[in-house]
């Protein structure tokens, strides 16, 4: 085997029995309208034996582009038993958005972001890797009342840049590493949906990402997580600025 691993966008590890290798951020869907609307959201993630956060914050800077940009770290495994394991994913997209009323908001994202993972096994072995993932998503978001709804779905390219690993850290974890080498690129879609209660300018949401990839338990990759977060329509105070000046 080479002497790297293959791309691995998140590390979540968990207990002695387990560990994975990646697991997705959650596929957001902005209700984007107008010129300068702009949301900013904050929340806790979890995934399998793994925990975490994720910021987010996008903007519509003209009549139909905007800009999103995400950030995920997630923490997992038992520093007692030497079994842990940390990674950080941060990505920025470029896209369009097409309002169908002033309820519903379709938009299509095209984006990069990179960042690292590390993983800490017994007898002190250690893995490190540095990566990048390409995307493309769609996701369209529903507002009615007090509810929102949003679903998408995205497909990913994830890619190695660089990395090490220690190979005292034994079975199954180096025959995991050695296939995602082996498979690599890694190619496969996400969904997402996500539930919100409120009005603006804040809303409470729920969500969950789904990976679909058959061979996802056999490399060690998460298939989902899962969360709640806060969302700020944050167009909203200015606009609110605004209005109170022209009165």
């Amino acid at each position: 085997m080479k002497p790297k691993i293959l791309f691995l966008p998140m590390l979540l590890l968990g207990c002695a029995c387990s560990s994975y290798y990646y697991a997705p951020n959650t596929l957001q869907t902005p209700h984007l309208v107008e010129r300068h609307d702009a949301e900013f959201s904050v929340g806790g993630l979890r995934g399998p034996e793994s925990s975490g956060f994720e910021a987010h914050i996008s903007y519509a800077f003209s009549r139909r582009l905007a800009l999103m940009v995400n950030h995920m770290e997630l923490r997992g495994g038992n520093a007692s038993q030497e079994r842990w394991g940390k990674g950080r994913l941060t990505e920025g997209g470029l896209g369009v958005y097409f309002p169908m009323d002033d309820n519903t908001s379709n938009t299509v994202f095209l984006g990069w972001g990179s960042g690292y993972a590390f993983h800490q096994f017994p007898k002190e072995s250690k893995a490190k890797l540095e990566f990048h993932r390409y995307f493309g998503q769609y996701g369209i978001c529903v507002e009615r009342g007090a509810m929102r709804l949003g679903t998408g779905v995205r497909l990913n390219y994830l890619q190695y840049r660089k990395g090490w690993i220690d190979y005292r850290l034994g079975e199954p974890d180096i025959s995991k590493i050695e296939l995602i080498e082996e498979r690599s690129p890694l190619i496969f879609p996400e969904l997402s949906v996500n539930l919100g209660i409120g009005s603006r300018p804040v809303w409470v949401n729920a969500f969950a990402t789904i990976m679909e990839y058959d061979s996802a338990e056999e490399l060690g990759l998460a298939t989902h997580t899962f969360g709640l977060s806060l969302t700020f329509q944050v167009d909203h105070f200015w606009r609110a600025e605004r209005a109170s000046k022209i009165k």
